[in-house]
Formats: structure tokens, C-alpha cells, sequence
């Protein structure tokens, strides 16, 4: 048994002991085990997110907070149903500025990201805020997205948007600004649309900033750049 499944193991046992808590789901979907099973055969393989495993997020009472700071965001369904497409909103920024989108090392760098983040999801298990406010009878006016259907801490849209921007900032450095800006649009949409809270978005950019640094120093990015014939442009 390698590590990875070590640590899915690890996962369901947790799942299991949690059973009387208020948690997303009691079951992982197979899709998701399959995409976490599969980490050690992507750029991630030698990726140790252990120090994200020892987190906290507002619960209880605590909680009460950040859903009145999300109550108070205006919700602009279109926004967030637009930004709900994390590599589209990059390819639609890249087409404006001119640019042809590397869409395959995109697609690869998203999907692969978002199962680390999935691992990390399960690990805390945490319930959606329309959960909660369903729980507990409050009012949470948001928008119904099928890419809810995981848990909640940390966000995998905000770690995708991120680390997107980080990554298409290398290859294109004059575009840095508007990338990084995009990112925290779609970031902050997933608080708009109530599917996440602000202590979601908040974690899920932080791990996206420590998942690049990997990939910089890994080599990983350059391997992941060659694959795809990309060349870096030089900043200035």
C-alpha cells in the first residue's frame, strides 16, 4: 500500500468517526476517490500538503459570523454562473489580449490541482454554507451549482483560479495584473454565489501560492511546459 492510499484510507476513517457531526457527506463520491487516487501519477506526485492538514475554520457560533458576511454580498447570478468556468474565464481574458490559450496545459494544471484540493476537502469534510443555513432555518439566498457537489474548505475554485494566474503569469508577464485580478473574481464569485465561505476562498488561495512554489521548484513547471512545447517569455 503506497502512501496515497494510506492517506485516502485515513480519509474514510475519518469520515467514519465524524458520522455524528455536521459534515457534507458521509460517502466520497467515486469520482473524486478516483481523481484523489490518481495524484501520484500527476505533476503533484511528490506534492506533501501535510501542513494544511492541521487547519481550522469558524464552527458553532463561530460560524454565524461568516454567514452574515456572506448574506451581505450581492448576488449577480450571471457573474457567477460566467466565473463558474475556471479555464474558460482565463482563455476569454487570454483571446482578448490577443492571445492563443494553451487550453491542454490548462485543462492538465486545473484538473490535477483541484484533486489536491479535493484530498484536502475531504479531509475536513466541512458542509457548504447553504447547508448550514438549511440546518439551521436561515436564509441564504444563493446560486445552485453542480460544482458544489464536494466540501467546502478549502475552495477548489479559488485554488484553480490561482494557481492558473500564477502559472499563465510566467508564460506571460505583461499580463500579470489582469490574470491575478481575474483570479480574485472568481475567487470572491464563490462567496457571491453562498457555496463558499470567506474562510474557504481564503485557505484555498494559500494552498494554490504553496502548490506553485512546488511546481517551480519540483521542476514539475518546466516539465509541464515542455509536454506542451510552451515557451517562457522573459520578463521586460
Amino acid at each position: 500500500m503506497d502512501r496515497m492510499e494510506k492517506e485516502i484510507e485515513k480519509i474514510v476513517f475519518l469520515m467514519e468517526i465524524k458520522k455524528e457531526k455536521h459534515v457534507f457527506s458521509k460517502e466520497i463520491l467515486p469520482s473524486h476517490k478516483k481523481r484523489m487516487d490518481d495524484i501520484s501519477n500527476t505533476i503533484y506526485k511528490d506534492y506533501d500538503p501535510k501542513k494544511f492538514m492541521n487547519l481550522s475554520f469558524p464552527e458553532g457560533d463561530d460560524i454565524k459570523k461568516e454567514i452574515e458576511d456572506l448574506k451581505s454580498i450581492e448576488v449577480d447570478k450571471e457573474k457567477v454562473e460566467k466565473l463558474d468556468e475556471v479555464q474558460d474565464s482565463f482563455e476569454k481574458l487570454l483571446k482578448k489580449n490577443g492571445i492563443k490559450a494553451p487550453s491542454n496545459m490548462m485543462s492538465e494544471l486545473i484538473k490535477k490541482s483541484g484533486s489536491v484540493i479535493l484530498k484536502l476537502k475531504y479531509h475536513y469534510n466541512r458542509p457548504r454554507p447553504f447547508q448550514w443555513a438549511k440546518e439551521n432555518n436561515v436564509e441564504l439566498n444563493g446560486v445552485d451549482l453542480e460544482s458544489s457537489q464536494s466540501p467546502s474548505f478549502p475552495s477548489g475554485h479559488a485554488g484553480q483560479a490561482v494557481i492558473t494566474a500564477l502559472v499563465l503569469s510566467e508564460l506571460y508577464p505583461e499580463l500579470e495584473e489582469k490574470l491575478k485580478d481575474l483570479a480574485q473574481e472568481i475567487s470572491y464569485s464563490r462567496n457571491m454565489a453562498k457555496v463558499h465561505y470567506p474562510s474557504d476562498t481564503k485557505v484555498g488561495k494559500e494552498v494554490a501560492r504553496d502548490m506553485f512554489e512546488y511546481l517551480k521548484e519540483s521542476g514539475e513547471l518546466q516539465k509541464l511546459f515542455k509536454k506542451y512545447e510552451i515557451k517562457k517569455k522573459s520578463k521586460g
